[in-house]
């Protein structure tokens, strides 16, 4: 798979992980770069730049060359993206979802699940049989009684999710 699909069909995934100025800092590294080079067409400062170049370096998404000036003395970087390391990336991220929905969806499908009117502070918030016999059967949020949930919708919208991760991973696979 080729980097450009990988930021442009993926790029749901790596904004889990990082923000939209990361992403858009290496669609502009399509070849060898200086972080100045970078920051003008986008309209930030270099040193904005520099650290969003540093974190994506943390990630092993890029790599840099460092030359010193000679009449200066200072020192200067020439930024590289590494499209096999994004590509990578966004596999494993895609692969990690995939199992957190996985074990999610083996949670859901073996407990008997528990829910109030509060939902426990979210929309899909609810709680297995042991929780709930933990808060003997009272919400520890808005202190009102745990009622048995039918979370046959929640495991159907699972389901949906785990086969498009199966299917986006299976496209990065193939490529």
């Amino acid at each position: 798979m080729n980097v450009k699909r990988a930021l442009r069909d993926y790029k749901f995934i790596l904004l889990e992980y990082m923000s939209d100025k990361h992403i858009k800092v290496l669609k502009k590294l399509s070849k060898p770069m200086y972080d100045y080079d970078i920051s003008t067409p986008m309209g930030l400062k270099t040193t904005i730049v520099r650290k969003l170049l540093n974190e994506l370096h943390g990630y092993s998404l890029v790599e840099y060359e460092r030359m010193k000036d000679k009449k200066t003395g200072w020192y200067t970087y020439i930024w590289r993206r590494r499209d096999d390391k994004v590509v990578e990336y966004t596999k494993n991220s895609l692969a990690r979802n995939l199992r957190m929905l996985e074990d999610r969806l083996q949670e859901e499908q073996n407990n008997v699940m528990f829910s109030c009117k509060c939902k426990n502070g979210g929309e899909n918030k609810h709680t297995t049989l042991g929780q709930a016999m933990e808060y003997e059967f009272v919400c520890p949020v808005c202190d009102t009684p745990l009622k048995e949930f039918d979370n046959s919708a929640f495991i159907s919208k699972l389901e949906s999710y785990i086969s498009e991760a199966r299917k986006g991973l299976k496209k990065i696979n193939v490529r």
